[in-house]
């Protein structure tokens, strides 16, 4: 590790200090690469000092339920963008909401279908696809935008039934021993209907308080 720090620091000052080091910073940092794998894979001091990883150490422990996981978003994210499936579910909004719904029963409607959509997909590309939903759902009913905004930034954040959508979840959750996935689906179910819930009381009744 005392190797890489050198190289690190000194490659960032070369680059301050010699301007001509710009044209060589590639081939530089493939050497010290392929340095670096030596060191850490194949170099060894003696029997009692092994390398520090093995290559089997890159494919031990691999979360499998993890991976399958990654492979289920990626299809999901495939078959979305092939169908379109965020613009219909922005069109059929539009078409099934009636000018006259109350407020309150708008932001829930809003909630929920940002949460659920982010069980399944990233909460920057539902927060994203919403986002212009919001401002003319909120101009055709002649309200700010600003409160069905804010509920949009919210509820993408707020999926609590699936790992899916974030890869990182996907493998964390796929390395732990016992987990029920039922259990997380019916638990996450509650915890987003009273997140729904919750955001759409405090958008009617706090926002307005804040923001007059």
């Amino acid at each position: 590790w005392g190797y890489f720090l050198v190289f690190w620091i000194g490659e960032s000052v070369l680059k301050e200090l010699v301007p001509a080091f710009e044209a060589l910073e590639a081939p530089v940092c493939i050497c010290f690469f392929l340095l670096f794998i030596f060191l850490v894979f194949l170099s060894a001091s003696g029997p009692q000092n092994p390398p520090l990883l093995q290559f089997s150490d890159l494919f031990a422990d691999i979360p499998k339920r993890g991976i399958l996981f990654l492979i289920l978003l990626a299809v999901i994210v495939v078959i979305v963008q092939i169908f379109r499936l965020d613009k219909i579910t922005a069109d059929f909004l539009l078409a099934i909401i009636p000018p006259e719904i109350p407020m309150v029963i708008l932001h829930l409607l809003i909630t929920l279908a940002v949460i659920f959509l982010t069980e399944m997909l990233s909460n920057t590309v539902v927060s994203t696809a919403f986002f212009p939903i919001a401002y003319f759902i909120s101009t055709a009913h002649n309200l700010s935008p600003l409160p069905m905004m804010i509920a949009v930034s919210a509820a993408s954040t707020c999926a609590f039934m699936t790992p899916i959508a974030t890869p990182c979840n996907a493998l964390a959750f796929g390395e732990m021993k016992g987990t029920s996935f039922r259990i997380m689906l019916i638990s996450g179910l509650f915890l987003n209907l009273i997140g729904a819930m919750l955001m759409s009381a405090w958008l009617q009744f706090i926002i307005p308080m804040l923001y007059g």
